[in-house]
């Protein structure tokens, strides 16, 4: 069976969601082709979480990670999942790995691995015009540590229209690219802040070696101000299927699942 590994970045605030999105997971008669792994930042957080994720896979960071210094960059997340993924992606053989947020519910899984494969194989995010708190300008700049990427346009916001998906291995190479590995984990560490979103970063370096390409949402007669996060309406849902563009999650937000392709919901912290 082709599965797909979730990552899922969690602590101790957070567990009221973990607590949700397991029982979606429990509830979802789909559930195995998915493996979930939580990724804690250390013993003591697992002594918390112990119990609510019994059977579950879960990660620890390494003790020898400087946890001073991500927690004053305030880049936990970011850094959890890039460290997920270079343990997975060297560890197991999962062609396809999905990096989330714990406020999220799942909805229906059985479709996921083609969901990812389908993406993968057309290579387009979607969003619209906004360089939201200058996240994609930051993102870039710390791709331009590792090379030029002077070509690659910061205009359009795609964070959240569609969940993170990593294909293996492009992953194993975008991690060398970037030099994220535990002889030198302190280094990104102080290149990276909050405004380091790392599915951006990913998306950045698929763009510029693997032909992936950011599809600007307000050319096909809508005028978005960001992602799909912002504004998933009738209109602009109608745009994506005429398209045929991938969209696979939506907003808390809304009242209904809007499209019978949506797999999971995010945002269950915000009204």
């Amino acid at each position: 069976m082709n599965k797909v590994a979730i990552i899922i970045p969690i602590h101790f605030p957070k567990r009221k969601f973990v607590k949700k999105l397991i029982k979606s997971y429990h509830q979802n008669q789909n559930n195995k082709y998915i493996d979930i792994y939580f990724i804690l930042t250390d013993k003591n957080e697992l002594t918390k979480y112990q119990k609510i994720i019994v059977n579950f896979n879960y990660l620890i960071l390494p003790e020898k990670i400087n946890h001073q210094n991500i927690l004053k960059n305030k880049i936990y997340p970011s850094f959890k999942k890039f460290w997920a993924l270079e343990y997975l992606t060297n560890t197991y053989d999962y062609q396809y790995l999905i990096c989330i947020d714990s406020e999220i519910l799942f909805l229906n899984l059985e479709k996921i691995y083609d969901i990812c494969k389908d993406f993968c194989e057309r290579k387009q995010v979607i969003g619209g015009i906004g360089n939201i708190k200058n996240i994609n300008t930051q993102c870039l700049n710390f791709l331009k540590k590792f090379d030029d990427f002077q070509n690659i346009d910061t205009h359009i916001y795609f964070w959240f229209s569609q969940f993170p998906i990593y294909q293996k291995d492009i992953t194993i190479n975008f991690l060398k690219f970037i030099k994220f590995n535990e002889n030198n984990y302190e280094s990104i560490i102080n290149l990276m802040d909050w405004y380091c979103f790392e599915y951006i970063i990913y998306i950045y370096y698929c763009i510029k070696f693997h032909n992936y390409q950011i599809i600007n949402l307000n050319n096909y007669g809508t005028k978005l101000t960001g992602s799909l996060e912002r504004k998933l309406n009738q209109k602009n849902l109608e745009i994506v299927r005429k398209n045929n563009f991938s969209i696979n999650w939506q907003s808390n937000r809304h009242n209904t699942v809007l499209d019978e392709k949506i797999i999971m919901l995010y945002h269950l912290d915000t009204n």
